[in-house]
């Protein structure tokens, strides 16, 4: 519904069923409407819905609707909108215009469907029926072979799910037909090539991270040990400054978007932040954090001599700001909350040489992801792939939507969705899948790797806040 408050559509007003709201760019969007209503602006005749709000309904239709009331709805509506374009005259352009428009936003609101949840209608023997029903009209309509050829979208799983669901012999009857119109453009087969890379290098980063971590051998792993060459350096003879910053923020970068592909939007949307079974790609998210964060700390705290531990700061910081510009926004904070914490905070003569020779650099800093981090979450909502946004915030945004009422009216007696909730939570669903999808094309490299998920010297908060009293020992109070 965006856009729509222009010279050529006249402002949105509100009805008994549905309510609107503002844009910033001077248009109005859906703010809620009962469930018939939602459904029909997410089909439009006039326009194509915005992806988020398409992405939004599908992630949250369940607390409010069942998947056969979807599917019916969109099986009246393609049904509809084949009636009246059939119905419409010579001369009835337009009524034939908009009657295509409602076929194409149904064919593209089901591929966001399948593509999110498509394990919804596969694992339901009813809905199989229906969503076959569907696409029978989808491929008898003809509206699929013009959008391919069109290039309007690839529609991959919809048409998966088509060939899974629709009577055989319909499917090998326009198969060819829609083979021969789906494109194949040069950024499909990079995207590919990228992909093969991505699985090659992030392989290696997990036999890495579990030899490590968590201090087992997988069988794959134990054949790759076995072979000598990438068996993980153990030891102390490497340190942080044996690295240049760049290249330990990309190693950075590259292990915790290996650890974000795994995370599903479930678990984030789940709010079971406790729970390890419930969460596992979450926990393990954390437990990889946590470890490089008291590897870094142990960099600076096993260094007795205080312009040692100085530079070790500095480091840290160049580290922090690299990964800042490669958008890596996870790590930042990490860092930014390690160098925060009381063990490393407390050491104040140290701080007070990073300070007189890197004026400025950690104030910078540390403005950025403090004040409840506003402004990280200003510049993380503008993110573009290759990108790691900051978890933390995504999980701070989840929480605090599921405080917001499912319906807009008080007692739910109309039962106006309110989809500005919906919205909201599809936006930082998609900001997790978009950044999911594109890969950071650094190589691996297995001895930086190795060195940021050791062992290290103090592995607990207590173990560091005594080695920092340690070091410098707290003042006699006056």
């Amino acid at each position: 519904a965006g856009g729509r408050a222009t010279a050529e559509a006249p402002v949105e007003t509100d009805t008994d069923e549905m309510v609107f709201m503002p844009t910033e760019g001077g248009g109005y969007q859906l703010k809620g409407g009962t469930l018939d209503k939602v459904l029909c602006r997410l089909t439009h005749d006039k326009h194509t819905a915005a992806e988020e709000d398409a992405h939004a309904f599908v992630l949250g239709y369940d607390k409010f609707a069942s998947a056969a009331q979807v599917l019916d709805f969109l099986r009246q509506r393609f049904r509809g909108a084949v009636e009246a374009s059939e119905g419409a005259g010579a001369g009835a352009g337009a009524g034939r215009d908009d009657a295509r428009n409602v076929m194409v936003n149904v064919v593209m609101f089901a591929e966001k469907w399948v593509a999110l949840r498509g394990d919804v209608v596969s694992g339901d023997d009813e809905l199989v029926v229906s969503f076959g029903a569907l696409g029978e009209m989808i491929l008898q309509s003809g509206v699929l072979v013009g959008m391919l050829r069109d290039s309007t979208a690839t529609l991959n799983a919809l048409m998966e799910m088509l060939q899974n669901t629709v009577p055989p012999p319909l499917w090998e009857q326009h198969r060819d037909g829609l083979q021969r119109q789906r494109p194949t453009p040069r950024s499909s087969v990079l995207r590919l090539q990228a992909a093969a890379q991505k699985l090659q290098v992030y392989e290696e980063v997990d036999r890495i991270v579990s030899v490590r971590v968590r201090g087992r051998v997988s069988n794959k792993a134990a054949k790759l040990l076995g072979a000598g060459g990438n068996q993980p350096q153990s030891g102390p003879e490497n340190t942080l400054l044996d690295y240049e910053p760049v290249q330990v923020a990309q190693q950075l970068t590259l292990l915790t978007h290996c650890l974000l592909t795994k995370l599903s939007h479930q678990e984030l949307l789940s709010m079971r932040f406790r729970d390890k079974e419930a969460t596992p790609n979450f926990f393990w998210l954390k437990t990889v954090t946590n470890r490089v964060s008291f590897v870094l700390m142990s960099e600076i705290l096993r260094q007795s001599d205080v312009n040692a531990r100085a530079r070790v700061i500095e480091t840290i910081i160049r580290i922090a700001e690299v990964c800042y510009n490669m958008s890596n926004f996870d790590t930042l904070v990490s860092i930014t909350s390690m160098l925060e914490s009381t063990a490393i905070h407390r050491l104040r003569q140290t701080w007070a040489k990073v300070h007189k020779r890197a004026p400025g650099r950690w104030d910078a800093l540390s403005e950025l992801t403090g004040v409840a981090g506003r402004a990280l979450e200003r510049k993380q909502a503008e993110l573009t792939p290759p990108c790691v946004p900051c978890v933390g915030l995504m999980l701070k945004h989840v929480i605090n939507y599921a405080e917001e009422p499912t319906y807009l009216d008080a007692d739910g007696e109309k039962r106006i969705i309110n989809f500005n909730k919906m919205r909201k939570v599809g936006r930082t669903v998609k900001l997790l899948k978009d950044a999911q999808d594109i890969a950071y094309l650094f190589d691996q490299e297995s001895g930086i790797l190795n060195f940021l998920v050791s062992k290290p010297p103090y592995e607990s908060e207590d173990d560091c806040f005594e080695r920092s009293v340690a070091l410098e020992a707290k003042k006699p109070q006056a």
